[in-house]
């Protein structure tokens, strides 16, 4: 199971449609419900009651959004204080130098600043 499963499976409970669902997320709609097929024979669980109007979901649905939510929180969240933490130096850098050697130097300098 991964995060596009995940995102498929939320949006399927978004919209309460499969087909609404496929074109919001760009895939075809029966790819989609092979991927729901998929996650269902996983979790051993029927997740979508089928309606003549839809999909709603069932009590094990709600159980799986609630999660399925959860665990991409945590995988945003996790992405951040990863980026977060970087050895990568962000941010403005000044650079103060006397008249006199700046004429000499300044550019020389900057250039190579930008360049590394």
């Amino acid at each position: 199971m991964d995060t596009t499963i995940l995102r498929s499976f939320l949006m399927i409970a978004e919209c309460g449609s499969i087909t609404e669902a496929s074109s919001r997320l760009g895939i075809a709609q029966p790819s989609l419900s092979q991927q729901l097929l998929r996650l269902e024979d996983e979790l051993e669980a029927k997740l979508f009651r089928r309606t003549a109007k839809g999909v709603r979901t069932t009590e094990a649905g709600r159980i799986f959004e609630e999660h399925a939510r959860n665990i991409l929180k945590d995988i945003d969240r996790a992405r951040q204080d990863v980026k977060g933490s970087s050895d990568t130096f962000s941010g403005d850098v000044r650079v103060a130098l006397p008249s006199s050697v700046s004429h000499l130097i300044g550019v020389p300098l900057i250039l190579a600043v930008k360049e590394a």
